[in-house]
């Protein structure tokens, strides 16, 4: 066929073959494909390579396709947060484990203050603007174990596993500060911006549903809206 290929014997310390010689290697041999058992083999062998390779591909195609829909169906595509239905799946999951653990979580809804009038005087590409880097904001103040959501429009959630109350209490402070003390791109300056927050500290006694905790938590950010905005109004599922 005019082809040739070399094999080279490297040392195996538990090769009964192979235990004289320098160490790199024992000895290199030409071996001719006119040699018909060889060329067999050698064709066994890239066939099953090639299959490999195909499958590989295939494998990763699938895996990237897989987490290009996860990333549709769970992701919000202005803030890059998780959407509702991220919600759902992350929060019902956070609450079957806190029953599990008997450990306790915290549930927070919060709203950015009067964010209509943002849109009507600055105009909606800034509102966007606001959602982009409050979502910023959620992240920076947040535990890498903890979900930041964002449920449409100017309303966003965060869920705190293994958080006691104090400490729940405690971030959604900083959060709010730290909102408050932020000056947004698109806003005039420091304390443009503003939000309300409903906290609510889950424990595992009642074994509740999600559906159980969102409509409490929501409750209490509209008591913090109705006792003047800006400001946590946190309390215990009960």
């Amino acid at each position: 066929m005019g082809f040739s290929s070399v094999v080279a014997l490297v040392k195996d310390e538990t090769s009964h073959y192979l235990k004289a010689g320098p160490s790199w290697a024992q000895t290199v041999l030409p071996l001719s494909l006119a040699d018909q058992a060889f060329r067999r083999h050698l064709k066994n062998l890239l066939d099953l390579s090639h299959a490999r390779m195909d499958l590989e591909t295939i494998y990763l195609a699938h895996r990237v396709s897989r987490e290009q829909l996860h990333a549709v169906q769970y992701t919000d595509p202005l803030t890059g947060l998780l959407n509702r239905r991220g919600f759902e799946d992350s929060g019902a999951r956070e609450l079957s484990r806190t029953a599990r653990t008997g450990q306790t979580m915290g549930f927070v809804i919060l709203d950015i203050d009067k964010f209509k009038n943002i849109n009507d005087t600055y105009g909606h590409p800034a509102g966007d603007d606001v959602l982009r880097e409050l979502a910023q904001v959620l992240r920076e103040q947040t535990r890498t174990l903890d979900h930041v959501f964002r449920f449409g429009g100017e309303e966003f959630g965060v869920v705190l596993p293994h958080t006691p109350p104090g400490e729940m209490t405690h971030v959604c402070e900083r959060i709010r500060i730290k909102v408050e003390e932020t000056h947004f791109t698109s806003m005039p300056k420091a304390g443009a911006v503003t939000v309300s927050m409903g906290a609510l500290s889950v424990g595992s006694e009642k074994r509740p549903k999600l559906e159980d905790v969102y409509p409490v938590a929501d409750e209490l950010l509209y008591r913090a809206k109705q006792e003047g905005r800006n400001r946590v109004i946190s309390d215990t599922f009960k």
